[in-house]
């Protein structure tokens, strides 16, 4: 009966993407008037610096209300002038396509007239491979400085205003090294009650089918078969939760929100660019705020069994070190011939300090004394980033490249930095991530605490909503940054985390709702498995040689999300394999 049930899910599935590949979302910008390229040759090679010139001086500057396709501009006794260009179908402009360019770093613009029959709001979806801006009738609408993204069309959201009659709207494009820039602009009228549920009701029938998934393989296993007894079943489960988002199921969720126009949604599936908060930014402090929830699981026994702190710290320190030479490893550090092509900071690398010395911290210090640490780092944080002057800069700057932590950055960590002259992972930003995991380490205390169960969860929910409240209000003094990991971000970050542990905990501890979480513990239980072995074996590959072809052609324009879909599965099987045969991959 299960799998009668699961069939006829999939072929809702099926059949609701077949109607939904009918649907149009938003009305593409074909037709532009593009000039450039603005390459290396004439300004530094540091791309930032090359990307904030404004190269449209003679046409009276980018923030110019009106511009004219029969003016030329003189930059650098260089002469450049308009050249009309269409868009595809699909609304895409490659570059490399309409200009003849080497693959250097280069910066283009576009501008194009809209005609509106009234004043009006609307949101354009804007998609591009590097740094992008936008100016709408003179005024900048739209700014992103991620100049290593992949392109996804209309993937990013914007809210605008249009004027009845022309307006005026200017693209500036920044193309990267052996990356020909690409770009797309859609403009998305507002949408209908029948339109917010047309694109959620994918989304809808995925949950439906992960339950009838879970419900199946939560049945069939051996009941023998599972998890240390003890362990904290819905900290394992938030683990594979957060996994499932980083190791392909954001990829599966991001397309399906594309393809069906769900535009709400597709504007949490990537980070910020600088200030703000979407879903995407929660993903890393959540897998370090879990990280410090274990600890007092993984000590607090070995500690009453009388193991000695110094034995304990031995372990901790042998274990960062491992995380971190992993991290080094993923980021190719075995094929790097030159400290300067090395990334040394990074994900997993955060991830080692942090553990590290939060476990130290809580080996050595009661829960009170963590508190008061942690609102040291972050107070002392704050009042370091506004207060220390830049050189050359002045104090209080919080914007790229001219803030304190990038200038630490660019001038004492070497290696290869991922931003360039600075590092997401860099130096100063690692001490407030400290302060996420010690979050979690106190978290772990209070669920090992003798409360009852309720209290332990309304504990969570308390605590949560006074991280976000302190959270929110701090961000008008000291903004919310994930880049930074400002002192608000931590308390916003570690607010939902501690929001989605209670629900995951008060679901599956308290009221013993376990099967619909099956999938993510299989995960959970094996993150570091899942997270390492993808780089080593290629699953989209072999994805689309068993499912690909005419198979993938079936699916029409969810091929991609199809291939996706079948790439995260073969991941989730070998580790559901390494979860059946018992074997739990530890440092």
């Amino acid at each position: 009966m299960m799998k009668k049930h699961l069939s006829l899910a999939v072929f809702i599935l099926i059949l609701l993407l077949g109607i939904q590949s009918t649907f149009v979302f938003g009305e593409e910008i074909r037709n532009w008037q593009m000039m450039g390229p603005f390459s290396k040759t004439t300004v530094s090679d540091w791309w930032r610096s090359q990307f904030e010139i404004d190269y449209l001086k003679t046409q009276g500057g980018e923030k110019s209300e009106t511009f004219n396709a029969i003016n030329s501009e003189n930059f650098n006794n260089r002469f450049y002038s308009w050249v009309p260009v269409l868009a595809k179908d699909t609304g895409v402009v490659d570059c490399k396509e309409n200009f003849v360019i080497d693959t250097g770093l280069a910066v283009f613009y576009a501008f194009t007239e809209i005609d509106r029959p009234q004043d009006g709001k609307a949101v354009i979806g804007v998609g591009c491979n590097g740094a992008i801006r936008i100016w709408l009738n003179g005024k900048e609408v739209a700014d992103n400085i991620d100049n290593e993204r992949e392109f996804t069309p209309g993937k990013e959201l914007f809210p605008v205003h249009f004027k009845a009659g022309k307006n005026y709207m200017l693209v500036k494009i920044h193309q990267m090294n052996a990356r020909p820039a690409i770009f797309n602009v859609k403009i998305i009228p507002p949408y209908t009650l029948a339109d917010h549920g047309r694109v959620w009701f994918p989304i809808l029938l995925i949950i439906l089918v992960w339950f009838a998934v879970s419900y199946y393989f939560e049945k069939t296993k051996p009941k023998d078969e599972g998890l240390t007894p003890g362990r904290l079943v819905s900290l394992d489960a938030l683990r594979g939760f957060d996994m499932f988002w980083i190791t392909g199921g954001g990829t599966v969720i991001t397309i399906l929100a594309s393809r069906t126009g769900n535009y709400a949604l597709m504007k949490h599936m990537d980070h910020m660019s600088w200030d703000g908060f979407v879903f995407w930014d929660l993903i890393f402090p959540l897998f370090l705020f879990i990280v410090g929830t274990a600890v007092p699981y993984a000590f607090a026994k070995r500690l009453e069994r009388g193991e000695s702190k110094i034995k304990l710290v031995r372990h901790i320190v042998l274990r960062s070190i491992g995380l971190f030479l992993i991290g080094i490893i993923l980021a190719g550090g075995f094929s790097k011939t030159n400290l300067s092509d090395l990334r040394i900071p990074g994900v997993l690398q955060r991830i080692a300090i942090c553990y590290g010395i939060a476990a130290i911290i809580y080996l050595y210090t009661n829960w009170k004394k963590q508190i008061g640490i942690g609102i040291a780092i972050l107070l002392g944080y704050w009042a370091i980033m506004k207060l220390v002057p830049v050189p050359g800069l002045g104090a209080g700057n919080l914007t790229p490249d001219n803030n304190l932590a990038n200038w630490i950055d660019f001038h004492y960590l070497p290696g290869n930095l991922y931003q360039g002259t600075w590092d997401n992972e860099g130096i100063m930003s690692t001490f407030p991530a400290i302060v996420t995991c010690m979050i979690g380490v106190l978290t772990g205390q209070w669920l090992r605490s003798s409360k009852s169960q309720n209290e332990k969860a309304a504990g969570l929910f308390k605590a949560a909503i006074s991280f976000l409240v302190i959270g929110f209000l701090w961000g008008f003094l000291f903004p919310i940054n994930k880049l930074l990991w400002s002192s608000s971000y931590v308390l916003i970050a570690g607010g939902w985390s501690l929001m989605l542990l209670g629900i995951f905990y008060w679901v599956i501890d308290v009221k013993g709702y376990r099967k619909w979480a099956f999938p993510f513990l299989v995960i959970g239980a094996n993150a570091i498995a899942t997270y390492a072995i993808r780089p080593f074996i290629k699953f989209s590959d072999i994805a689309s040689r068993i499912a690909g072809g005419n198979v993938a052609a079936v699916f029409g324009n969810y091929r991609s999300l199809w291939l996706s879909a079948i790439t995260y599965l073969l991941i989730w099987l070998v580790v559901y394999w390494l979860y059946k045969k018992k074997i739990f991959i530890k440092l």
